[in-house]
């Protein structure tokens, strides 16, 4: 959040759309402000045998065998919560002006 590339403004109206307006120990973004960001790994490929890791320093190479290879993406699901939320607001208004038909 400190660096000149990141839009305030945009962190802002995204932590809102996930949490809403009230504070609660359950909101993602406690500082009303995006400032996290979750990855999600996965294994690329399950025959990983004939890879290694190399480095040549001072002259000499140094291998090492890998065992796996994870690849990490970033996990948006902040944005089904934000997307999930606004369901529940979109039903609530339709109940409401539902009811107020009634009475009328």
């Amino acid at each position: 959040t400190s660096n000149s590339n990141y839009c305030r403004s945009k962190g802002e109206q995204i932590a809102l759309n996930v949490d809403g307006t009230c504070t609660d120990e359950t909101n993602t973004y406690s500082s009303k402000l995006m400032d996290k960001q979750t990855f999600c790994s996965s294994q690329t490929t399950s025959n990983i045998s004939r890879y290694a890791a190399a480095i040549y320093k001072r002259g000499e190479l140094h291998l090492t065998p890998l065992h796996g290879i994870l690849q990490m993406r970033p996990s948006f699901a902040y944005l089904d919560k934000a997307d999930a939320k606004y369901r529940e607001r979109e039903a609530a208004n339709e109940q409401g002006d539902s009811s107020q038909e009634e009475v009328e």
